[in-house]
């Protein structure tokens, strides 16, 4: 029993159908024609033997006997008794079907006869009808012949089911063994519709793939770069909380005011990280909104606030401004790539940041403090966040790592811009 759940399987039943069908009607045309080229041969052969009497009479003079032709009684009017149901026929070729009789009636004009005369071939067709001899066989035959195009048309039907059917079937297995983790899809190489349906989905499944990469680069990103200003919220409040047995009013509201600096600093530095994590994970970003900004008072500005909030006094900050009268186009695409690299120098630097700045580049350079990295070459998803939104920005971005037992080793950025 075929299952009309699946393709194929419709398929090959419209084919076995149709296959039916055609072969029914094909055997009862065949039928038809049959019974129609018996009543035609009949009316053919009365014709042909009437104009052989007639043409027989004109060149003789002479009648044939009513019983000359095998099976066919000719009777001719005025001498011979012609039937009541017979006599009144016009000209022309009848049939009886209840008697199974055949009429031919003509006109014969008269030499020996005293008048024009109607001439009556009947053929009597009981005992004589060819079909009705082998009217079994012929049926038998035709039912033969439907029941092979039947199962002709059902075999073809499956194999062609199966053939139509095989790359819906491949398309489905693709989709299936599709990792949602890891979607990836390879259409398939046709013209038709089937290469139609494979690439769409392709295209879809590439778009879901791009959204999905932007929420785990964005996971990714968010436990990797929010780390240090939580760590700073969760120190400010634990350093409020330390007040409160602080016998010291005066030291305990200093210390307050502190840790509420700290906690607006962190939340500031959240708020910036937060904003380059939805420039990155939105696609065609329009930098259009930004502004003109002078790059020199910028990176004093940024400066300022991240030594702040990493606790760097420590840190010394050499700069070297050839040219302060650099502007860049938009100030909120240079923010977030500046913040980027100056909280990863901040992050990693031991005790000491360069930074000069020329007409064309920055260039930031700091020592790295080997305790606060896993390996020498890794420096978090900094680097990659930076990566990225030069890219977008169209700025060209260079960065060097290097280390010696010699001397200490150094983390060097280029932006050319």
């Amino acid at each position: 029993m075929l299952s009309l759940r699946y393709f194929r399987h419709k398929i090959a039943l419209s084919f076995i159908l149709f296959s039916t069908c055609l072969s029914v009607l094909f055997g009862i045309l065949i039928w038809l024609g049959i019974e129609t080229s018996d009543d035609n041969a009949r009316e053919a052969l009365l014709n042909s033997h009437a104009e052989r009497f007639i043409q027989y009479y004109e060149e003789t003079d002479k009648l044939w006997a009513r019983n000359q032709l095998s099976g066919i009684d000719i009777l001719i009017e005025g001498r011979d008794p012609v039937p009541d149901e017979i006599s009144t026929l016009p000209l022309g070729y009848f049939e009886d079907g209840e008697d199974d009789i055949y009429i031919y009636v003509t006109l014969l004009k008269a030499l020996t006869l005293s008048a024009t005369n109607k001439v009556f071939l009947v053929h009597q067709g009981a005992g004589n009808d060819w079909l009705k001899q082998y009217e079994f066989i012929i049926l038998l035959l035709l039912v033969a012949v439907t029941i092979f195009v039947i199962i002709i048309g059902s075999i073809v039907g499956f194999i062609l089911s199966r053939k139509i059917s095989e790359p819906l079937q491949t398309l489905t297995r693709q989709i299936k063994s599709t990792d949602p983790n890891a979607p990836a899809f390879s259409p398939l190489k046709r013209e038709d519709e089937f290469g139609e349906i494979s690439d769409a989905f392709s295209n879809t499944l590439n778009l879901i793939s791009e959204v999905l990469e932007r929420e785990k680069q964005f996971s990714r990103y968010a436990s990797h770069e929010l780390r240090t200003p939580v760590a700073i919220i969760n120190s400010s409040i634990n350093l409020w909380k330390a007040c409160v047995n602080e016998p010291d009013q005066e030291k305990a509201e200093s210390l307050k005011l502190r840790a509420m600096e700290r906690i607006s600093a962190a939340a500031k530095q959240m708020e910036d990280v937060i904003q380059t994590f939805l420039v990155l994970g939105k696609e065609g970003t329009d930098w259009k909104a930004g502004k003109p900004t002078n790059l020199s008072s910028l990176l004093d500005n940024l400066l300022e606030k991240y030594k702040y909030l990493n606790g760097a006094d420590h840190i010394h900050i050499e700069k070297e401004y050839i040219d302060t009268r650099i502007n860049v186009t938009n100030d909120v695409a240079a923010s977030l790539i500046l913040s980027n690299v100056l909280r990863n120098a901040f992050d990693y630097c031991a005790s000491e940041i360069h930074i000069k700045l020329d007409t064309t580049s920055l260039v930031i350079s700091n020592d790295i403090d080997a305790l606060r990295i896993d390996t020498s070459d890794h420096f978090g998803f900094g680097i990659k966040i930076i990566e990225d939104l030069c890219e977008m920005l169209n700025w060209t971005f260079r960065y060097e790592h290097s280390d010696s037992e010699s001397e200490q080793g150094n983390f060097t950025i280029w932006l050319t811009f």
